[in-house]
């Protein structure tokens, strides 16, 4: 079966946002995933300090944290 649309539902406004993406952006995205499982099969998890460590579970222990 191929789908007819892909819909994202925005639960704050209660919107749906629904397209069908071009063969070129379906491949991309494939590439995309393809890439990501790879990276996490390595189980490579070098530290990405920023913002965001003020909400990480191991901001108490990380030398690499920052906020």
């Amino acid at each position: 079966m191929k789908p007819k649309e892909l819909c994202f539902h925005y639960l704050e406004d209660n919107k749906n946002v629904c397209f069908l993406g071009t063969e070129e952006e379906i491949k991309s995205i494939k590439e995309k995933i393809i890439n990501t499982i790879e990276e996490i099969k390595k189980s490579e998890f070098k530290p990405n300090p920023g913002w965001d460590c003020k909400f990480c579970d191991y901001k108490d222990i990380c030398e690499f944290r920052k906020f």
